[in-house]
């Protein structure tokens, strides 16, 4: 679970375990923060994420201390080697908050090297509700993402 929502810290929950007691990694980097309500990962883009490991036990021996409350691991996309060029271009839109979304991501490929390269870019107004406007929920977030592979025979590297 999550504690939090839109532009409030998105923090996940491991049996009642968060904050420094989660550890967070994407790519096998960890993932940090100085605020008090520990670290998020609400900056990675969904479409850039190719799966995501959960250790819902304590792995602390494996990754140190803040991992007693289990680990969650995002694995992101690899560039196509398909020896061609794209593009995509998306766009969203919110109504409870009038949330506005704008994104695109380049992906091509030559020979024994490919690049992805993405970004994607919300912003949003206070949350609307029955009872009100919940005062404070507006936020601006922005996300860039760029990886880089080049394969030869059987090794693979990715940036």
């Amino acid at each position: 679970s999550n504690i939090g929502a839109g532009g409030f810290s998105l923090v996940p929950n491991i049996r009642g375990l968060a904050r420094g007691r989660v550890l967070i990694m994407i790519d096998n980097a960890r993932v940090t923060s100085d605020r008090r309500t520990g670290p998020n990962a609400s900056f990675v883009d969904p479409k850039n994420i190719e799966r995501i490991e959960v250790l819902r036990s304590p792995s602390s021996v494996f990754y140190g201390s803040d991992a007693i409350g289990g680990v969650i691991h995002i694995l992101t996309k690899k560039p196509s080697m398909q020896e061609r060029f794209r593009g995509k271009i998306n766009a969203k839109y919110g109504s409870i908050n009038q949330e506005k979304g704008l994104g695109f991501s380049l992906e091509g490929s030559k020979k024994n090297s490919g690049f992805l390269l993405s970004f994607q870019g919300n912003d949003a107004g206070n949350y609307s509700s029955p009872s009100g406007e919940v005062l404070q929920s507006q936020f601006t977030q922005g996300s860039l993402f760029a990886k880089v592979s080049y394969i030869k025979e059987k090794r693979e590297i990715h940036l």
